[in-house]
């Protein structure tokens, strides 16, 4: 009995470290397709200001972009708060990026598992999502499955809702309650859209669930989702639902958000869900009747589509707005991953009747398919591959320069004026800036005043493009402002320095520029 016990411990061993070298390298091959590991773009240029401000409570404190933002993801802006103080900043992104899709590779691994699948047909599916072949890991708008090469919640986010998912299938509700608790902390549109697919498909089975189940399935969900709460309160507070905010304000800020993301996208999603639906009931037909595992995932994909046929419904069509606000529509990358498994479901079903080798050469034909078709440009779903790690604050640019130089030779409490397009300012220089495009208000809170400031340092008048298209727009009407409307600007701001295009027509007081920009400073009577 012994001997027994200790072969299955071996065994068990031998499991656990096959399952973490294959979650390892599915993480690896994920993070390279996806263009390796970035530091400081895009939305953190936003983010890590706040994170400095949540460790130093003095750090920039009339600022008015951290205002804007200090609610926003705030639990995640805690998360890297802590392991920056343990890390420092940069190494807290990266040790996070890593976490991330190595949660996201074993979120993939134990929903693969629990559906029975061999390892090979669990790298099959990383290399459809790592590749994004045939749609596989994009959704109905811009958003991906795996996440940017910046990390950001959603990464998280969608790991905890397929460990959810998979906890459905093996029946363990409780915690696949707790899983959706944490889809909400750390991404509250995915995780009110995933509770409302969890409790369809929790009433599904309320004959099974008792009094009692219900009890601990509402205490889990509720021991990491309470912890959000405070901050949506506060958000509550800052005008979250009861100021003005309408499809006007969505598209000049992001509409890609919203709107669907292209034509190509709807094809190829809705192709997916048929797939979805065919072979559920083509597998449930030849097994007469009998309820599948891919039961769960067929009623996730069937709600996921009516969340998002109600979102496009209401954002081009009724303009009710609630419904569009809430972006149920960002889980729609579930639908061609769901589709994925779905697809392997029923090639594993259909070759555990052959020998195991048909089964081999399928998944290794998808792997091959999907590099191939990956390596040909014109045929690339994704981004290019990167090993790398790339920093905002390493790169080399007229921007950069600029940057560093007002970091290094300025006053901390400086208030500046700078190109509202241009992204990094705070980021990069330890310096307030009265306002940005990228960095705009969560709804309605503060809205009308970042209006108002965008309008100020675009010279009295917004642009009428739409999303993206007013990053030049803002920044020409900035480069074109004359004497006039400048001074008007500064000095109701009180600003002391500004960063101006080289084109501009404002020449005075320089006392930095190169190719691309200049820094003024604003000198005042009596200083």
């Amino acid at each position: 009995m012994s001997r027994l016990l200790k072969a299955a411990q071996k065994n068990r061993s031998s499991d656990i470290t096959i399952a973490a070298l294959c979650v390892i390298a599915a993480s690896s091959i994920i993070m390279i397709f996806n263009g390796g590991i970035s530091v400081g773009y895009s939305n953190h240029t936003g983010l890590l200001p706040v994170v400095r401000r949540l460790l130093n409570p003095d750090y920039l404190s009339g600022d008015f972009n951290i205002q804007l933002r200090f609610y926003h993801h705030r639990i995640f802006a805690m998360v890297i708060a802590s392991f920056t103080k343990l890390f420092g900043e940069d190494n807290a992104l990266i040790l996070l990026t890593v976490m991330g899709f190595t949660l996201l590779a074993a979120s993939i691994y134990y929903l693969c598992r629990v559906l029975n699948f061999p390892r090979w047909s669990f790298f099959a599916l990383i290399s459809l999502i790592a590749t994004n072949l045939a749609w596989v890991g994009r959704g109905l708008e811009t958003n991906t499955f795996v996440g940017n090469r910046e990390i950001n919640p959603p990464t998280f986010a969608h790991a905890f809702v397929l460990f959810s998912l998979a906890l459905v299938i093996q029946k363990r509700l409780r915690w696949a309650a707790f899983f959706a608790g944490l889809t909400i902390l750390f991404h509250l549109q995915i995780g009110i859209a995933w509770l409302l697919i969890l409790m369809t498909i929790f009433l599904s089975q309320v004959k099974s669930l008792s009094i009692k189940d219900w009890f601990w399935c509402g205490l889990l969900f509720l021991i990491p989702a309470v912890l959000v709460f405070p901050d949506v309160l506060q958000m509550f507070s800052r005008g979250l639902v009861n100021l003005p905010f309408n499809r006007a304000d969505i598209d000049f800020r992001q509409p890609h958000h919203f709107e669907l993301a292209s034509t190509k996208a709807a094809i190829w999603v809705g192709i997916h869900f048929l797939l979805t639906l065919l072979i559920y009931w083509f597998l449930r037909k030849q097994k007469d009747g009998e309820r599948q595992p891919l039961f769960f995932i067929t009623i996730s994909s069937m709600m996921i589509m009516a969340i998002s046929i109600l979102h496009f419904l209401d954002y081009y069509l009724l303009n009710l707005g609630w419904v569009m606000k809430t972006q149920g529509v960002r889980i729609s990358v579930f639908i061609p991953v769901f589709s994925a498994f779905t697809l392997l479901y029923f090639l594993n079903d259909y070759f555990q009747r052959q020998s195991k080798k048909p089964m081999i050469i399928a998944n290794l034909a998808i792997i091959l398919v999907a590099l191939t078709l990956y390596a040909i440009p014109s045929t690339r779903q994704g981004v290019a591959y990167s090993f790398g790690i790339r920093r905002l604050a390493e790169q080399k640019s007229e921007w950069l320069a600029v940057c560093n130089w007002v970091r290094e030779n300025t006053p901390t409490d400086a208030l500046f004026v700078t190109p509202p397009a241009v992204e990094g300012f705070t980021y990069l220089t330890n310096r307030s800036n009265i306002g940005e495009f990228k960095i705009n208000p969560d709804g309605p809170q503060f809205l009308s005043e970042w209006y108002e400031r965008l309008t100020d340092i675009a010279g009295g008048e917004l642009p009428k493009g739409k999303g993206f298209a007013n990053n030049s727009l803002l920044n020409r009407a900035y480069a074109g402002l004359d004497e006039v409307k400048f001074n008007a600007l500064v000095e109701k701001y009180q600003v002391t320095y500004a960063v101006l295009p080289k084109a501009s027509a404002i020449h005075s007081n320089v006392v930095f520029e190169n190719n691309g920009f200049k820094v003024m400073q604003i000198r005042r009577e009596g200083n």
